[in-house]
């Protein structure tokens, strides 16, 4: 039998290899990675804690058994401060994982452009982890369909071991309460028996 850990293991490293090989996986991995992606983005959706929670995990067992964390996202609704050539804008965190995030913001920012992230609420008994960045992409969501304009993705550039370390355990502690808050009710059947799994 096998657990949700497992499911996401396995969905973080195909996640992995679609990035590194620039989106590309062979047919069969393709439909896995659709697969698995559904069932991450239903994990990421829950909010508010479960009454009868799938699976309970410790921030321990989840570090030893979701090895592939680097380019894992954990969805996240924090706000932040985005400073750009010494201007300051607000700007919203909508994923998060230890090599980048996702922004909304009504700023545009060009591709390539540098950015100091100041993240509030990411790592306990610190009030702002300053984060340097760049844009990677960028793309307009126009008024009418989103509270921001813009979103854009953002690589975190040259961090300190102690910030990296930051992060991943807001990964993994944001991993663990998304486990408590999905339900048993919240999951397939059909998918819980075909992935073989312990709940």
């Amino acid at each position: 039998m096998r657990s949700l850990l497992d499911l996401i293991q396995e969905y973080a490293q195909l996640n992995e290899a679609k990035t590194v090989a620039g989106g590309a996986l062979t047919p069969n991995l393709e439909t896995r990675w659709v697969e698995l992606k559904r069932f991450y983005d239903l994990l990421m959706a829950q909010d508010g804690l479960a009454r009868e929670p799938a699976s309970r995990h410790t921030a321990s067992e989840i570090r030893q058994r979701i090895a592939s964390r680097s380019r894992l996202r954990v969805h996240t609704d924090l706000e932040i401060v985005v400073v750009h050539r010494g201007d300051y804008h607000s700007a919203r965190v909508g994923n998060l994982s230890c090599g980048g995030v996702l922004l909304f913001c009504d700023q545009l920012f060009e591709v390539d452009d540098e950015l100091v992230l100041h993240m509030a609420n990411v790592c306990r008994g610190e009030s702002v982890l300053p984060t340097p960045g760049r844009v990677v992409w960028r793309r307009e969501l126009g008024r009418a369909s989103a509270t921001f304009r813009y979103r854009i993705g953002a690589r975190f550039l040259d961090l300190a071991a102690a910030d990296e370390r930051k992060l991943d355990s807001f990964v993994v502690d944001s991993l663990e309460t998304k486990l408590l808050c999905l339900g048993k009710e919240s999951l397939d059947p059909d998918f819980v028996r075909r992935e073989r799994l312990s709940l």
